[in-house]
């Protein structure tokens, strides 16, 4: 990411980290990994469907987290390319259509979120 900024980060599986680790040290390792992305203007996604973790967790990483529906991950990821690339994009087994608005169970999170970081996720993790 230091060398090839903007990059994108996707993460899934975040309940086998869970299972191996303990909660709040997969907090912190997920919130770390956020302040890199931040830092070197790149683009994070979680995805975490419900009901992988238990709720205090899920409110934990969704307060570090801003939760985005499949609609406007798409948007934001167009607008993000110069408008070339914009007209070539395909992205093939990526994301399903969604049959919902804001499909149950998607998190994501991107470089736009708030830069500094409170730090109160790593704080609400160590509770849960």
């Amino acid at each position: 990411m230091e060398t090839k900024s903007p990059a994108s980060v996707y993460f899934e599986g975040v309940e086998y980290l869970a299972l191996y680790n303990d909660f709040p040290g997969v907090a912190k390792f997920l919130f770390s990994v956020k302040d890199a992305v931040v830092i070197n203007n790149s683009l994070m996604l979680l995805f975490l469907p419900r009901g992988i973790l238990d709720p205090k967790q899920e409110s934990v990483l969704a307060r570090e987290f801003e939760p985005i529906g499949e609609k406007e991950l798409m948007e934001r990821i167009l607008n993000a390319l110069p408008g070339k690339e914009r007209a070539e994009i395909a992205l093939f087994g990526v994301l399903q259509p969604a049959k919902e608005e804001n499909p149950e169970g998607s998190r994501g999170a991107g470089a736009e979120g708030s830069e500094g970081g409170s730090g109160a996720g790593e704080r609400e993790a160590e509770k849960a």
